[in-house]
């Protein structure tokens, strides 16, 4: 598998085409680019945190990001992909939160985001596959 070199990701490149999932492991390093921050890098922790989101009836509980030497995310940068260092696609970003020291970031998993719309919708997600020819 060909792996990405996060440091070395030039503002303005994008993805062609993400076609494989993750689920991130502790110490992990992910990517996003947001509207906000653009692409930062950052560190999967196995802090799981119980969330209140606004606008919906209880809480969720998702993981935490914390970024290298500065935000993960800002507000503004919900809704980002967030992908491994192999350019998998691991969660989306759903909001944040600041404690004593660090800009913590949530993402939800993309296996429960792609649950959620099966039992929801009746609908199968499949990422597109790519030709690797």
């Amino acid at each position: 598998m060909r792996e990405l070199k996060l440091q070395s990701i030039p503002q303005g490149v994008m993805f062609s085409s993400i076609s494989e999932t993750t689920k991130m492991k502790l110490g992990d390093k992910g990517i996003k680019f947001g509207r906000t921050t653009g692409y930062t890098t950052g560190t999967f922790s196995t802090i799981r945190s119980h969330c209140m989101l606004p606008d919906t009836d209880g809480e969720s509980v998702e993981w935490c990001f914390l970024g290298k030497q500065y935000d993960f995310s800002r507000k503004g940068d919900s809704g980002s992909f967030v992908l491994s260092r192999f350019g998998e696609l691991g969660g989306v970003v759903i909001g944040g939160t600041m404690d004593n020291y660090n800009y913590l970031t949530y993402v939800t998993p993309i296996s429960e985001v792609f649950q959620d719309i099966e039992q929801r919708l009746g609908y199968t997600v499949h990422l597109p596959e790519v030709d690797k020819s």
